[in-house]
């Protein structure tokens, strides 16, 4: 895994996830834990929950990235599968007050330009998608609930709805989260499994692990989404503590990483 600096010298900057895959009219962005002051590193919150001063950290992340802070719109994030369209009218929600964010939502698709969607994730897997034809982009938070209950299928099938997009237009990302290593399950999540999404299991140590990476890939495949188009960030969350949050791996310091795509 890549790390890249975004900011200026002895100002207010972030360290993210360098993107390989450079998209002509997008720009997406996972972040870590880390952003850098005069005074050094330090770590930050973009969440909802856990260490304070997390308004202030999304508005610098926006300024660091270029990028209009008043107009980056967040979900609630409950682990549903419902998928809100972003329009003007609703631009810029959850930016600066949780309680205006997209309420029960764990998706968020627009065609809007220069209208930021994040996602807030600590081991959960964020899912950022491009549709390089139309232009729309949509944002997936996809714990294992939303998994097993379609948020990909239904994202995917939101843009399609409302934007005409394909599945084999779209270019899809995979940010950090939980890894194999780390996501031992117990029966309520593996009783839900088919056989086709056993095979992300694996037996050690008397338990089983999930490698919820992988099961979201195939099921961006299945969406329509081409194997060559699916770009995975294999980083556990839960073994780096050092560079991102971890629901499973904190024991202080509790907050959220963000995920941001934006078209051009």
């Amino acid at each position: 895994m890549k790390l890249e600096y975004v900011g200026k010298p002895g100002s207010k900057g972030v360290v993210l996830t360098e993107i390989s895959k450079k998209l002509p009219g997008f720009k997406v962005f996972f972040s870590t834990r880390v952003a850098v002051e005069k005074t050094g590193p330090l770590f930050v919150n973009y969440g909802f929950y856990g260490l304070s001063g997390a308004v202030s950290a999304r508005r610098n992340i926006c300024e660091a990235l270029g990028l209009d802070f008043k107009r980056l719109t967040l979900g609630e994030q409950v682990h549903s599968v419902n998928v809100a369209v972003i329009k003007e009218e609703n631009i810029g929600a959850g930016a600066e007050n949780p309680e205006t964010r997209i309420p029960e939502t764990d998706a968020l698709v627009t065609s809007e330009k220069n209208a930021p969607i994040a996602i807030c994730t600590a081991d959960c897997v964020p899912i950022l998608l491009a549709d390089t034809v139309t232009g729309a982009i949509g944002a997936a938070h996809a714990g294992w609930r939303g998994t097993l209950d379609g948020i990909v299928e239904k994202t995917i099938g939101t843009m399609r709805k409302e934007f005409g997009t394909s599945g084999e237009d779209i270019n899809a990302f995979i940010g950090p989260s939980i890894g194999p290593c780390c996501f031992e399950v117990g029966a309520e999540l593996i009783d839900r499994l088919d056989e086709k999404e056993k095979s992300h299991l694996t037996d050690r140590e008397g338990g089983k692990y999930l490698d919820l990476r992988a099961l979201n890939a195939d099921k961006l495949t299945d969406a329509g989404v081409k194997k060559e188009n699916i770009e995975i960030y294999d980083v556990c969350t839960c073994c780096n503590t050092g560079l991102f949050f971890s629901h499973r791996g904190d024991l202080e310091k509790k907050g959220s990483n963000i995920s941001i795509i934006v078209r051009t």
